[in-house]
C-alpha cells in the first residue's frame, strides 16, 4: 500500500520532533533524495520545520499543523475514537 503526500508530510513532521539530520529523515521516512528534498522545501517554506546547521526540527506552528493533520487522517482512514 502506499502512502499519500498527506501520510509523508506527517511522518516527516514527527521525525522533526525531535532533531533530525536529512539523511536520518531520508532513511527513516523511506524516501529518496529527491522526495526528501521535495518535502523538506515545501515544509520550510510552510514554516512547519526549521533547520538549525545540520538540523531540522519542527516549529510550533508545525506541531498544531501536525495535531490537526493527524486528526484528518485518521478519520479519512475511519479510526474515528469514540
Amino acid at each position: 500500500m502506499s502512502r499519500d503526500k498527506y501520510e509523508i508530510v506527517e511522518c516527516l513532521l514527527e521525525l522533526c520532533e525531535t532533531p533530525q539530520r536529512k539523511t536520518h529523515l531520508m532513511y527513516k521516512a523511506n524516501l529518496s533524495y529527491r522526495q526528501t528534498e521535495r518535502y523538506l522545501l515545501l515544509l520550510k517554506k510552510r514554516e512547519l520545520i526549521e533547520s538549525t546547521e545540520d538540523l531540522y526540527v519542527i516549529t510550533d506552528f508545525g506541531e498544531l499543523f501536525l495535531e490537526g493533520l493527524s486528526t484528518l487522517i485518521d478519520l479519512w482512514n475511519g479510526e474515528v475514537k469514540e
